[in-house]
């Protein structure tokens, strides 16, 4: 492996240093009639033979223009702005002795209707895939009114958010969140309160990626989701500002505001939302045990009268604040903050019965819980750009520090009972959990450099290191005493250092080669303060892909693809501590738990961007999952999470965005997999066959231009995994959007899950011959209506047209357009 390393590195040393060619460039400034410059004019170039587009890009703040990299050739350039003519120039020649095209001024004149007549009315689609990424544009989305991220993935194609808010794509967990292309940092509650707490109005997109190149961390073996909040585009001083409310079981609202401000270099924006949630819910299990021919019943809330019983309040403020300062033409450097502050209360109150020899149960328990949640995120991140020249050499620099601090307190009440809560209780029992404060620092830095070679090569490498520090503490007392015993601290280190090369071609403009190597070196280390436990893992792991894409006739392209992934263990799994629920349930974390290795090969095609399937072959080893084991004479249940073998599945997706006339688009996703796993046991090798589904379907109405209806549908058939099978769920929702003043002020009405069918059910059964059966209910149905408002100079419609150009350019091997490198935007 190191040698083909070394070979490789030495091929693409070599194409740096002998494949360079003699470039031409073409330079200008476009302006209008009255001899004011037009920033963002898209300009293009062509072959003259052919017609064939060959490069593209934007004008400038002050009209310039320049497209360097042309190789020797006779040309043409089109100028284009939305309410001026095209401009088409004369016939030019690159060749070694005239490199350098210099066309002046040029003028565009303005259509003879007006910009009113003649303005674009661009719609983004609900969803789209492009690029090896599945696109929700939230802002499409007339039904998402009153949602927080979380809520938002369980109306995406492709993923999936159980009753325990655990988050898969294709029914595989393992799943890296990202922000603004930036990793979260964070697992486990933190991970998902966070994600709670932003709300979809303040989002622009979510972008899942399935197949990642080696560019991007090799964790997540189910691929990334990437959240990409709003940032106006648009120059001046401008923003909007929003508010919503809405009943679910009880009544909720958010509000916030985002505020751009872009002065000569310099672009400033803050935005700020307040959220406020209360919601219910109830749970029914029924656990079985059955040891030796004796089998225990034990049932929780078996009455109607006893669902219903839990109550949750959140609370969460959110802001952000950034700038970006353009040195020069070449050198770009950005800052940015992101806060969060969560509030959440949550109050249970549980009746369970222990059945043993008879019908009746034997004894029986009420437990009355409160808990409360407050956790404080901060983000600071650093990011720098560099052009080298104007052939595309490029330097990004990012320096990252987070930091996240939380503390929950639990309190419960255990009233035991003779019998059926036959009443006088005789035994209560006061059990306080606390944990915190709990503190996790985040340092990240990272290079990544690009370098064309030419007009159908390209190189990317980069590095990155990355510290995690974590203080964990948690204490629990029975009846106000200490309980030394089962009182934690634990400490948590984890560094990881990697380093990545990409090798990009183009063959004849219809074939496309990307090949990537990542190297990573990761380092955890646990310690248990109580009991001075050590735990430590190192490793080296190279993570190769591949993708392989075709231009086919008539807008088809066919692509196969390979990587390679890595899901480390969140650091609460890691922690040896035992945890008690009950008298009956303990948890406990695995120091030794290994990482989970994936391998994924996947075949897509398209047609004319609007149909797109895949099949896929997936191979994972050293899978994670929590196992529990029944003590037969104290029947008391350990949940221990342990790497228990290797599953083998296959999958297909299928997406069509069918336009039906100008007024309805269809949009329809089915997608699912199938398998087998194969883990240990004890002394058994047990096989499961493993199966998912998810379908989706939308039907958007739009009328008198402004105004849009949307229905949709969401389901998930029953499902197997590993030790269970859940019953299916669906939900029906529909949306109303109406825009006003030029689309300025915008409402939304939503209705979501019409049915109400927030129900999840779950049979689970282990080896051991235990078995739990639950059913989850919430309140699903909520009604919600949201009013957003822009103000300041707002074309942000018509640059978003002109980007979609560019991006159809990319299409073809031209554009300009960045991806994933810090989030710089040209100056306006």
């Amino acid at each position: 492996m190191k040698r083909v390393l070394f070979i490789f590195l030495l091929v693409c040393i070599n194409l740096l240093t002998f494949a360079q060619q003699d470039k031409g460039k073409v330079i200008g400034i476009v302006k209008d009639e009255n001899s004011n410059p037009i920033v963002y004019a898209g300009v293009t170039i062509f072959n003259s033979v052919d017609s064939t587009l060959i490069k593209g890009t934007l004008t400038e703040t002050d009209g310039t223009f320049e497209i360097s990299g042309i190789k020797n050739g006779t040309y043409f350039i089109k100028i284009f702005f939305l309410g001026y003519e095209d401009w088409y120039g004369e016939p030019f020649q690159i060749t070694a002795s005239n490199t350098s095209i210099d066309l002046h001024v040029i003028q565009l004149k303005q259509l003879a209707t007006t910009l009113k007549m003649a303005e674009v009315s661009f719609t983004k689609p609900l969803f789209e895939e492009k690029q090896g990424k599945m696109i929700m544009n939230v802002e499409a989305q007339p039904n998402v009114a009153g949602d927080n991220v979380l809520e938002l993935l369980r109306k995406m194609p492709s993923v999936t958010v159980d009753y325990d808010d655990n988050i898969s794509i294709l029914g595989k967990s393992g799943v890296m969140i990202m922000i603004d292309d930036k990793p979260t940092q964070l697992s486990g509650d933190d991970l998902i309160n966070l994600l709670k707490s932003i709300p979809s109005a303040s989002v622009e997109r979510v972008e899942v990626i399935k197949n990642p190149s080696s560019r991007f961390d090799a964790a997540g073996t189910a691929g990334i989701i990437n959240i990409v909040t709003k940032k106006n585009m648009s120059n001046g001083i401008n923003g909007s500002v929003y508010a919503g409310g809405g009943y679910s079981g009880s009544w909720q609202h958010n509000e916030g505001f985002n505020l751009t401000a872009r002065l000569k270099k310099i672009v400033f924006n803050a935005s700020y939302y307040y959220m406020n949630f209360k919601s219910k819910n109830s749970e029914e299990t029924e656990d079985i045990t059955s040891v030796n021919g004796f089998t225990t019943r034990m049932l929780t809330n078996e009455n109607k009268n006893e669902l219903w019983g839990s109550k949750t309040g959140w609370q969460s403020h959110g802001y952000n604040i950034g700038f970006d300062y353009y040195i020069d033409k070449k050198n770009t450097i950005g800052f940015a903050y992101r806060g969060n502050i969560s509030l959440g209360d949550w109050i249970s109150n549980s009746f369970i019965r222990l059945y043993t020899l008879h019908s009746t149960p034997d004894s029986s328990y009420q437990r009355n819980s409160i808990a409360t949640h407050k956790s404080n995120n901060h983000t600071f991140n650093i990011d720098y750009k560099h052009d080298f020249d104007t052939l595309g050499k490029k330097l990004f620099a990012n320096l990252t520090y987070g930091i996240n601090d939380g503390n929950n307190i639990s309190d419960n009440l255990l009233s035991f009972f003779l019998f059926d809560f036959t009443n006088p209780a005789y035994k209560e029992n006061r059990l306080t959990s606390k944990s915190g404060p709990n503190l996790m620092q985040v340092v990240a830095a990272k290079i990544d450099y690009e370098h064309p070679v030419n007009d159908a090569i390209s190189l990317e490498m980069g590095v990155k290191s990355s510290y995690i520090f974590n203080n964990n503490q948690s204490y629990n007392f029975l009846n106000d005493s200490c309980l030394t015993s089962q009182s934690n601290k634990f400490n948590y280190r984890e560094n990881i250092n990697a380093a990545y090369i990409l090798f990009n071609a183009t063959a004849n403009k219809t074939v496309n080669i990307q090949m990537g190597l990542r190297a990573e070196y990761s380092l955890l280390e646990g310690l248990l303060r109580t009991t001075n436990e050590r735990h430590q893992q190192r490793y080296i792991d190279l993570f190769p892909s591949f993708e392989l894409s075709y231009q086919l006739p008539k807008m088809q392209i066919l692509s196969f693809s390979y990587r390679n992934r890595i899901s480390r263990p969140a650091y609460s799994v890691l922690n040896p501590f035992v945890s008690i629920r009950d008298q009956y349930n303990i948890s406990t974390g695995n120091p030794l738990l290994a990482p989970e290795y994936s391998h994924h090969i996947e075949v897509n095609y398209s047609w004319k961007y609007s149909i797109f399937t895949s099949l896929s072959y997936n191979f994972s080893k050293g899978e994670y999952t929590d196992v529990q084991y029944t003590d037969p004479v104290t029947l008391i249940r350990t949940t221990r999470p342990e790497n228990i073998g290797r599953t083998n599945s296959i999958g297909a997706s299928i997406y069509a965005r069918i336009p039906v006339g100008k007024w309805w688009i269809m949009n329809y996703s089915i997608d699912g997999n199938v398998g087998k796993t194969f883990f240990d046991y004890g002394s058994k090798v047990i096989t499961k066959n493993i199966y998912f589904a998810h379908l989706f379907s939308s039907q958007l109405f739009t009328f008198l231009k402004n105004y849009s209806i949307e229905l949709s549908i969401f389901g998930m058939p029953p499902m197997s995994s590993i030790f269970g099978k859940s019953k299916g769920l669906f939900s029906v929702n529909a949306g109303f959007k109406a825009s006003f003043f030029k689309q300025s002020l915008t409402i939304k009405l939503s209705l979501n899950d019409i049915f109400n069918q927030g129900i999840w059910s779950d049979y689970t059964v282990y080896p051991d011959g235990s078995s739990s059966k639950s059913t989850w209910r919430w309140e699903s149905r909520r009604l919600w209506l949201q009013l957003s408002y822009r103000f300041g100079k707002q074309d942000l419609k018509l640059r978003e047209k002109r980007t979609n150009d560019i991006e159809e350019l990319q299409r073809m091997g031209g554009g300009t357009q960045d991806e994933g490198k810090g989030g710089f935007q040209q100056p306006k």
